[in-house]
């Protein structure tokens, strides 16, 4: 059995791989050894774009806790009305400008 690792500062990967006597598997060798090491990579790349996704998830939640009403696909006017200025004082109380 092989065993690769690799360790990285968010998680450590480890894959293991039975041998099968008389196969030759240098391809499936090279391609575990490269999966255990992209995996360290993802999480760092992501670390730079971190404070714009924060801000956003952050939006989303304080939006949801605000209970916003469902559209329900009302064709009546009066009915889309309301649930659009339902929908804008919740961005109004959230300090959220047209952008």
């Amino acid at each position: 059995m092989l065993l690769y690792m690799a360790s990285c500062r968010y998680s450590r990967v480890v894959l293991r791989k039975t041998m099968v006597p008389g196969r030759n598997d240098d391809a499936i060798d090279e391609a575990l050894r490269m999966l255990a090491d992209s995996n360290c990579q993802i999480p760092q790349a992501n670390v730079g774009n971190r404070n714009g996704d924060d801000d956003e998830f952050r939006a989303l939640g304080r939006f949801q806790r605000n209970n916003p009403p469902v559209f329900e696909g009302e064709h009546e006017p009066d009915k889309a009305q309301a649930w659009l200025k339902a929908i804008e004082k919740i961005f109004r109380v959230m300090n959220c400008t047209d952008a």
